[in-house]
């Protein structure tokens, strides 16, 4: 099951949503497509990392 309420997932929420606010107003959501430890850590829960692996 995924992990949705986590320090690190929350960190990176963080992370896209203040990339998002430099972004001009867009008609469609940006796909981001997690992979590496960031991924496993949502599945898992318990996976550290020190860096986002992603895919927009």
């Amino acid at each position: 099951m995924a992990t949705t309420d986590s320090p690190l997932i929350n960190a990176v929420r963080r992370l896209f949503d203040k990339q998002a606010d430099q972004l001009p107003e867009l008609k469609e959501p940006i796909k981001a497509f997690l992979a590496g430890g960031v991924a496993v850590h949502n599945w898992i829960g318990i996976r550290v990392t020190s860096d986002v692996d992603a895919e927009f």
